[in-house]
């Protein structure tokens, strides 16, 4: 170490410098590092768990829409009422396809995920019928099957 009492002042403090920034350097480049794969895990996280449970919950909310409407429409008389009724209903009905076709293209990556999936998209076909009933009627200008 006598090599480094023999240095000057001035070079002591300028290789002490250098040391920091190298060692600032190697900190900085894993703190990056671990930040990227945290983001990487994130947007997973993110994509398997907030999406679906947000997808889903948009679908109920749309499914709830539907029966409104359907319910909305045995009440009502008013032929212009109706019509509004059966545009929302179709946009509703179609919001909620396009939301339960993006799970299913997303997330159906376990058994439990395809099994909760099945019994929504079972919830979802009669809906569906429920949806083509009320159609008819609403078109035939009754209030209830015969």
């Amino acid at each position: 170490m006598s090599w480094f009492r023999n240095l000057k002042t001035r070079s002591k403090i300028m290789s002490l410098v250098a040391l920091m920034l190298l060692l600032l350097a190697v900190v900085a480049f894993f703190g990056y590092r671990s930040n990227k794969e945290l983001g990487k895990d994130m947007a997973r996280l993110y994509d398997n768990y907030s999406m679906p449970a947000i997808i889903m919950s948009e679908a109920d909310s749309n499914a709830r829409n539907v029966r409104q409407y359907i319910t909305m429409m045995m009440i009502t008389d008013d032929a212009s009422y109706i019509q509004d009724l059966l545009r929302r209903l179709g946009e509703a009905k179609n919001t909620t396809d396009g939301y339960l076709e993006r799970y299913r293209t997303n997330n159906l990556s376990s058994d439990s995920r395809r099994e909760l999936f099945a019994t929504l998209e079972t919830a979802n076909a009669g809906v569906d019928q429920v949806y083509e009933r009320t159609i008819k009627l609403a078109q035939s200008g009754l209030k209830q099957e015969r």
